[in-house]
């Protein structure tokens, strides 16, 4: 999960931020359309992230395994799982760049911190009752930043959403974005595999 989350959230919540940072003003904010590119962008990359676990799922647990990278029973359904988890905590972190833009970091930690709450009051249950199966836990890791985004979601002003976008919102996002991606891409990847 941290391996998705890391392919698909921090470099464009980063670009977001430096992007939407230069159009906030004490009087006047002007970051809506940024905003609302990333979030369609992440939309869209969620989507693909979810099919992508849930149809090559089998095919990565297979070379998991037969690399011997899990020493833990796992299947199709945790690859699953994963995915969705990755494709969760990417869509929560547009909340998290825009408390971060907008220097509300009371917000940011708050949720961070419930958050992680959450998830460790999730698995100390399952601990608690003896759970083994490892979807279970798994699908505790997804619940917590699921909650977390959706609570966080409604703190967001409407034109995080509904802003209009044009060329040059997108233009600059992608400038700055395409290396900051490549280079987290190629981070994840080498560290964790």
């Amino acid at each position: 999960m941290t391996i998705v989350a890391g392919v698909t959230g921090p470099a464009i919540d980063t670009c977001l931020v430096r992007c939407a940072v230069k159009h906030i003003g004490p009087n006047d904010d002007a970051s809506g359309p940024y905003f609302t590119a990333v979030f369609y962008f992440k939309v869209a990359l969620s989507v693909l992230t979810v099919l992508v676990g849930w149809f090559y799922g089998d095919k990565i647990m297979q070379v998991l395994v037969s690399q011997g990278k899990s020493p833990y029973a796992i299947g199709q359904k945790s690859i699953t799982l994963a995915f969705i988890g990755g494709a969760t905590v990417s869509l929560w972190g547009l909340s998290q760049s825009f408390f971060q833009s907008h220097q509300r970091f009371n917000l940011y930690s708050g949720y961070e911190f419930f958050s992680s709450l959450l998830r460790l009051g999730l698995v100390i249950g399952l601990v608690a009752f003896k759970v083994v199966y490892v979807p279970f836990y798994l699908i505790m890791y997804v619940i917590a930043p699921l909650t977390m985004a959706c609570i966080s979601w409604t703190q967001l002003p409407a034109k995080v959403f509904t802003s209009s976008i044009n060329r040059q919102v997108v233009r600059e996002l992608f400038d700055f974005g395409i290396g900051m991606y490549a280079a987290t891409v190629f981070t994840t990847l080498t560290q964790r595999l």
